[in-house]
């Protein structure tokens, strides 16, 4: 969550400058309203694209954590369907079978 805080603080300071510097520059009002609205839009499709790499990152652990849990389910079941009645054993089984 730390290193998310950190982009977020960066892309906000890469924001914050290139407004200052826009706002600070020699040009008309109307040119300099221009270039706010093509950065704010660059900018917004940048936030969007990073938070889409993260969801998708993040989906693809919720999935690999679903596979290994349906996967010790399924050593599970078969240890007790063998008869290993204890939970003691079904662990110890499970374990030396990753």
């Amino acid at each position: 969550m730390k290193c998310n805080n950190s982009i977020l603080g960066f892309i906000s300071g890469i924001a914050a400058g290139a407004v200052l510097g826009i706002l600070f520059a020699p040009d008309k009002g109307s040119e300099t309203r221009k270039k706010i609205k093509t950065k704010g839009s660059d900018l917004s499709s940048d936030v969007k694209s990073k938070l889409d790499g993260i969801a998708s990152k993040f989906s693809s652990q919720v999935d690999s954590a679903k596979d290994k849990v349906e996967s010790f389910k399924e050593k599970g079941e078969q240890a007790f369907a063998d008869g290993k009645s204890t939970i003691s054993q079904i662990n110890k089984d499970i374990v030396e079978k990753r």
